[in-house]
């Protein structure tokens, strides 16, 4: 866009009329909180959480926002690099820190800093995110312990994984002529999947998109029908509430049982209306979007807690958050802002025609 400068086009970009940034946020916080009653031994974390799991509310809102970002323009290059701005810059920097907190406790030593095994881990976690295909291809020397590390502190990038997967499933699925019959075979393919892990628990598929499939197909299939329901969804979400809290039989949406799936769909109702429901409560935020810096930088957080042997205080419910969203702010501010005005805007209307 000629004439456009970084700061107008970074608010073009973040110019939203829903509230998908306050979810994230609420998502995000969710994840926090979840993690920070396991490790740390918190008690009486909000029981409002407990219905509103984070990673399938991430799942619903990328399928609904990516889908719509590639209906308004189906330029590749454009959405190959808007994709990678949105993920790779907060998640390099975040693991750049996260190797000098390996240093600095002594899980990597001087004497692994020489092996290249340590370099071709950090690597493949720079280019695929995922712990599980870079402990596969490399044997870094790094001993865990409980007076360091006790595991590796960015754990939750397996959905990173998952989310690069969707961005590479998009362009496949959705283009200028997709069909309902081939989105519903591929829904249907992913929740078998999804179903046939729960006994199989191979850790490779478990990190991958196709048994989380569906739940992003969701949020896709009501971004491609907006024009005709989207009137479901606009001011609807004390109804869609309701139905979630007489459907909800819990989160856990690794173990798609009948009622499981019909939970996450009443889920993504609420999602979905929430956002366009008092779309204004978003203003708030003024363009910044701490979510996604929140999801990477909280388990580093926890860690260093429990370096120092810091359990079950409830004062640590403060100190995880306040930390946590400190290192969140920075990362928006210095990392995220910076590169999201980078990003290639099309003003195009979505062109997208189906033949079913």
């Amino acid at each position: 866009m000629r004439g456009v400068g970084s700061h107008e086009l970074l608010g073009v970009i973040l110019k939203h009329e829903n509230n998908f940034d306050l979810l994230r946020l609420i998502a995000a916080c969710q994840v926090v909180s979840s993690h920070a009653d396991i490790w740390l031994n918190l008690k009486g974390r909000p029981s409002v959480f407990w219905l509103f799991p984070g990673v399938p509310i991430f799942f619903i809102i990328s399928g609904f926002l990516i889908t719509g970002s590639f209906m308004r323009d189906q330029s590749v290059p454009r959405y190959a690099k808007n994709r990678f701005l949105r993920i790779y810059p907060a998640m390099v920097a975040s693991l750049f820190i996260m190797f000098l907190m390996m240093i600095f406790t002594g899980v990597i030593p001087l004497r692994a800093m020489a092996d290249s095994n340590t370099y071709i881990y950090f690597a493949t976690l720079v280019v695929t995110g995922s712990t599980v295909l870079a402990n596969s291809i490399s044997t870094p020397s790094f001993e865990y312990g409980p007076n360091t590390l006790p595991f590796f502190p960015g754990g939750v990038l397996w959905t990173i994984v998952v989310e690069l997967g969707f961005y590479l499933v998009v362009p496949l699925l959705i283009g200028k002529r997709w069909t309902w019959p081939l989105l519903v075979l591929v829904f249907v393919a992913s929740l078998w999947l999804a179903v046939e892990q729960v006994t199989m628990k191979n850790p490779w598929i478990d990190t991958t998109v196709p048994p989380y499939l569906w739940i992003f197909l969701l949020g896709a299939a009501v971004r491609l029908s907006w024009d005709k329901i989207g009137w479901l969804f606009k001011g609807t979400f004390p109804i869609w509430l309701t139905i979630h809290l007489l459907i909800w039989v819990g989160p856990a949406y690794k173990n798609p049982t009948p009622a499981v799936i019909l939970s996450i769909i009443t889920l993504a109702g609420c999602v979905l209306s929430f956002a366009h429901t008092l779309p204004s409560l978003s203003k708030m935020f003024r363009g910044t979007d701490i979510s996604y810096g929140v999801y990477l930088y909280h388990m580093p957080i926890i860690m260093i807690f429990m370096i120092f042997g810091y359990k079950s205080e409830g004062w640590l419910w403060i100190a995880v958050y306040l930390a946590t969203f400190a290192m969140a702010a920075i990362s928006w501010r210095l990392v995220e802002k910076p590169f999201l005005s980078l990003k290639a805007v099309s003003l195009a209307r979505p062109t997208l025609r189906t033949t079913a």
